[in-house]
């Protein structure tokens, strides 16, 4: 990202659970649809981690996609 934040990131939520935050658009994370909020820690963490990677192959693909199209 610009700012040197990376794209997902793990937040406490005031109710003690965890949402994961995306810096890209300045909410909520979703997958499927559902926002990743109110969960443990650890799923928290595991759900930030599978959407880094998520958003780092799809930046791939592109790169992959244009240079074949070259």
């Amino acid at each position: 990202m610009e700012n040197g934040l990376p794209r997902f990131q793990c937040m406490p939520e005031s109710s003690g659970t965890w949402m994961v935050w995306d810096n890209e658009t300045g909410r909520p994370a979703t997958l499927g649809g559902c926002i990743i909020g109110g969960r443990s820690e650890m799923r928290a963490r595991t759900a930030c981690e599978i959407l880094t990677k998520i958003y780092n192959n799809r930046l791939d693909a592109r790169s992959i996609r244009r240079t074949v199209q070259r």
